[in-house]
């Protein structure tokens, strides 16, 4: 605190500075422990609470999985938003707590909304909600005001978002960033198709970006020119490529070719949930031009892994 020609600070740990910057206005030289000025620490302290709030410990993470519609976040956004009613399809809570984090994880600031979920994922084996109604955190349309923040995490592979543009024909953004020197950097702008493009097939638009830091690092995913929902998110730990439902790579890829362990049929999915290729495979095959490049998601009888195809 500030009193006249003296600077007085206690810290949670018990620690304390007296500083007389009339004399001192740099604050090279602490008197809070000179008896001398015992007198002046007696004064100030009592304009000081008696007790601190820090808060919990923050929490460090090695992966994230999170899907809105759980009842664990039922049970979250109720906790931190008192008056919460979970959204039926077509409704929304407004402007959700963003003081506190959830699960002493997430801090969020935008909203909660529901939407009809059929069809839903464009994963077939993931689903949000149930067949009446999906929840999503919403980002605002408004830049920075809205986002989502994760927690830090000891070092981050490829993040994935489930997402759905508020606009149904004109595409979006949103934007990663990570927490660099007490500030937010972008890591990248990450584009959101219009929902009419994929509303027959799917609910979602399935987003992934290789971070790939092999370092501590916090993320976060701000709103960008359009309302989007988020429905579904997942960061894998540095050297894992994604989703994997197996117990082990179900093949290999090397360029456009793909080995398998055993004789299967390979189904392979865009992210807008769209069937690209198909075939039966003994050992190995090489994917034709036409499948094109990026990340597709690739379902055999043991399983679906996350792929990203190049030339």
């Amino acid at each position: 605190m500030h009193h006249k020609d003296w600077n007085y600070l206690r810290y949670a740990n018990g620690s304390h500075e007296l500083y007389n910057v009339k004399n001192d206005e740099n604050e090279y030289y602490n008197l809070a422990d000179k008896p001398e000025y015992k007198y002046m620490v007696d004064s100030l302290s009592k304009y000081l609470p008696a007790t601190w709030y820090t808060g919990p410990a923050e929490v460090i993470v090695n992966s994230i999985s999170e899907d809105f519609s759980s009842a664990e976040w039922d049970s979250e956004f109720l906790r931190l938003n008192p008056t919460y009613i979970r959204p039926t399809a077509g409704t929304n809570f407004g402007a959700i707590n963003s003081a506190d984090r959830y699960f002493d994880k997430y801090l969020l600031k935008g909203a909660v909304i529901g939407t009809k979920a059929t069809p839903n994922c464009a994963i077939p084996e993931i689903t949000h909600g149930d067949a009446n109604v999906a929840i999503a955190f919403r980002l605002a349309n408004t830049g920075s005001s809205s986002y989502m923040e994760l927690p830090t995490m000891n070092n981050a592979g490829n993040i994935t978002l489930h997402v759905r543009n508020g606009n149904a024909t004109a595409d979006g953004k949103i934007t990663l960033q990570k927490y660099d020197a007490e500030d937010w950097s972008t890591i990248t702008e990450l584009p959101v198709r219009f929902a009419d493009s994929y509303n027959a097939t799917s609910i979602d638009e399935v987003i992934s970006y290789p971070v790939n830091l092999d370092e501590e690092v916090k993320l976060r995913v701000h709103g960008g020119d359009k309302f989007v929902q988020v429905f579904r998110v997942d960061v894998t730990p540095f050297g894992f490529s994604g989703l994997n439902n197996s117990k082990a790579d179900i093949f290999g890829l090397a360029g456009r070719k793909i080995t398998v362990q055993h004789p299967t049929r390979l189904s392979l999915y865009n992210t807008m949930g769209v069937l690209v290729y198909e075939k039966e495979i003994e050992n190995q095959t090489g994917l034709p031009a036409y499948v094109g490049n990026g990340i597709f998601l690739a379902k055999t009888g043991m399983g679906t892994q996350k792929i990203f195809i190049k030339n």
